[in-house]
């Protein structure tokens, strides 16, 4: 359980470099929707869904085993 909990700190540590590096301005453009967002935020947020998503299935999947 411990690798796991520093596995998530290096590869957080790893977005957030990633994210100081690139603070351009950028144009993100998504359906109808266009405006101008930082890079680092766009990156940050990317790697934030992730998280949650990887998170939701995991909690999905631990609901399905503790009912069976």
């Amino acid at each position: 359980m411990r690798w796991k909990i520093l596995l998530g700190l290096a590869l957080a540590a790893l977005v957030t470099i990633v994210a100081a590096q690139n603070a351009s301005a950028l144009t993100v453009r998504f359906l109808f929707w266009s405006f101008q967002m930082s890079q680092a935020l766009v990156i940050f947020f990317s790697g934030m869904a992730g998280f949650f998503v990887g998170w939701l299935l995991a909690a999905t999947r631990g609901l399905k085993k503790s009912t069976k």
